[in-house]
């Protein structure tokens, strides 16, 4: 994704926070700082999580999460109790040698989402179905902490509860 569009869809997300938050669409910015943590990426989140620095993660908040789709799973279609998780990732150069991964679980419950999340992709997706690969805006809340989905081990990831993608 270019860095322009990357603003963009950041600025939007933003915006479309502060309508989503005040009934009337009108708060200070320190009432929005109040209700968003913008300052933590998903980078950081996984770490805390991962090194169990729980203390330090604010449930209270709302979190601002920009990554990649690793893999969607939906286990309930129904619109009426709709439930998917996307495996949202990002990643960092460690020196030359080696790249760090890092995983956040969104938790999807919306019944608004289902069209975009299907059980089964369609021959020809369009592109409002979220799919692998692609590049995600999330607001949500923090939610708890699972261990690895794919691959089941001692080390656990951020679950957190979508409540905007984009």
């Amino acid at each position: 994704m270019k860095q322009t569009s990357r603003k963009v869809l950041v600025a939007s997300l933003v915006a479309l926070t502060f309508l989503i938050i005040s009934p009337l669409g009108a708060i200070t910015p320190e009432e929005f700082r109040s209700v968003v943590n913008a300052d933590l990426s998903l980078q950081e989140l996984a770490t805390l999580v991962r090194d169990q620095r729980f203390e330090e993660i604010d449930i209270d908040r709302y979190y601002i999460l920009q990554g990649s789709v690793a893999s969607t799973q939906v286990y309930n279609p129904d619109p009426e109790a709709f439930e998917a998780v996307i495996e949202l990732v990002d990643s960092q150069w460690i020196e030359l040698d080696r790249i760090e991964r890092f995983r956040v679980y969104v938790l999807v419950t919306d019944p608004s989402f289902a069209s975009r999340l299907p059980a089964r992709l369609p021959r020809d997706p369009g592109p409002e179905i979220i799919q692998t690969n692609q590049e995600l805006l999330v607001i949500a809340s923090f939610f708890n902490v699972i261990p690895d989905l794919t691959n089941p081990g001692d080390e656990l990831y951020p679950l957190v509860e979508a409540i905007i993608i984009r």
